[in-house]
């Protein structure tokens, strides 16, 4: 169990502002840094997902998906991509947890187990 007082919850959807893709960048990094080194980041989002032709790591066309915030704007541009959530939490040295409930949630769980 973890100790409450090393426990903190942040719940964006409380504040919609927070459930914008600039927000949950936002949000990402301040919370991982919290986590610290020896901490767990859990990520939960339940919403909408996404699927979309990319690019993969390779230039390569391949079908990958995204999350979408409350300002997607029905571009790729406007989603949460896993290169997004490697991006946010690349300095991020706690154990992480993703838990996603979204259409196509399993593409992005590919495209997230080497991190």
């Amino acid at each position: 169990a973890i100790p409450e007082a090393n426990a903190e919850l942040f719940v964006a959807s409380e504040q919609e502002e927070a459930c914008t893709i600039a927000g949950m960048r936002r949000s990402f990094c301040q919370q991982a840094r919290k986590a610290g080194k020896n901490g767990i980041f859990v990520f939960h989002f339940t919403g909408h997902g996404i699927k979309f032709k990319g690019n993969n790591d390779l230039g390569e066309i391949e079908e990958s998906m995204g999350l979408a915030p409350v300002d997607y704007s029905k571009t790729k541009d406007t989603l949460i991509t896993a290169s997004h959530l490697k991006d946010w939490l690349a300095k991020c040295e706690a154990t992480k947890i993703f838990l996603i409930d979204s259409c196509y949630a399993g593409r992005l769980s590919n495209a997230l187990k080497a991190f």
